[in-house]
């Protein structure tokens, strides 16, 4: 199904039962939903666990518009077609679950409309930004040649993909590299779960993460940097599972990390098991 975002058409993917609680899930550069989330078995677990799974494909990726302009990827331009997707399914509000560049978008859209995300998790995102790794993928994927493992890793991973346009994910890229300022967040009441990978090159700074958290654990093999051995497993990162949190306090509303070793293999155990945590109820209401 296709949508009008502000000019740019959009695809998304609607699962589960319309009484079920929503959760939009935002996928990786150079990803798309069936790729970051079908593939994986998360809309599966998701759906399994009671959600109703709404699946976006970022504008510059999969089935949706691929503009050439970078101004058409700034972050509050890709969190507004987050909401206006909420505005087109009369959905008031949602969770909300994104990887790496979906990560930083929820950021946005928590800052942007707080109201209407429940909950969110945000995998892959870290305090330090990657902006030098950022352009050398930009260039990588404009036809130079690349100048180190991750922007080779990047250029290899988007061009293996057929429907990519490297022109659209370079101008994307570059968009989105400035870092975001996750001290922000601090102000939100939006109950939040951080997932940082111990391993990722394009996250720095994850350490620092323990001044927002309080307390913090390292997901020890993570990282957001994809290879041919996740090609193979449909998803551009380590195995390393995103779960929601249930509970937050005003004292601390951003959440440790767990981690669960397997991707594909946790993702409806991780599910229920943080989701539940401190309820008896196994189903999603809220």
């Amino acid at each position: 199904m296709d949508f009008d975002s502000d000019g740019v058409r959009l695809h998304y993917e609607v699962h589960g039962l319309d009484s079920g609680a929503p959760i939009v899930l935002v996928h990786g550069f150079a990803s798309h939903y069936r790729l970051n989330w079908v593939g994986t078995r998360w809309q599966e677990a998701l759906t399994g666990a009671g959600f109703r799974v709404i699946g976006l494909d970022c504008r510059g990726h999969g089935d949706s518009d691929k503009p050439h302009d970078p101004r058409a990827y700034e972050t509050p331009v890709m969190a507004g077609d987050v909401e206006r997707l909420l505005d087109h399914l009369g959905i008031e509000s949602a969770h909300y679950l994104g990887f790496s560049m979906g990560a930083r978008i929820g950021i946005q859209c928590v800052l942007d409309f707080p109201a209407r995300l429940r909950k969110a998790v945000l995998g892959g995102v870290g305090v330090k930004g990657a902006l030098a790794q950022a352009q050398s993928i930009a260039r990588a994927l404009r036809g130079g040649v690349p100048e180190n493992p991750v922007a080779k890793s990047f250029y290899e991973f988007a061009r293996a993909r057929p429907h990519n346009d490297l022109e659209a994910l370079a101008a994307c890229i570059e968009a989105l590299s400035p870092p975001p300022d996750l001290a922000l967040l601090k102000a939100v009441k939006t109950p939040i779960l951080l997932v940082v990978g111990g391993n990722d090159e394009l996250v720095s700074g994850a350490e620092d993460l323990v001044e927002l958290a309080g307390t913090i654990e390292m997901v020890p093999s993570g990282s957001s940097t994809p290879s041919f051995t996740s090609l193979r497993s449909s998803m551009p990162c380590s195995r390393t599972a995103i779960s929601i949190s249930s509970r937050s306090t005003p004292s601390r509303r951003i959440t440790s990390v767990r981690h669960l070793p397997s991707f594909t293999m946790t993702a409806g155990a991780g599910v229920n098991r943080l989701w539940n945590r401190g309820s008896r109820s196994r189903r999603p209401t809220t």
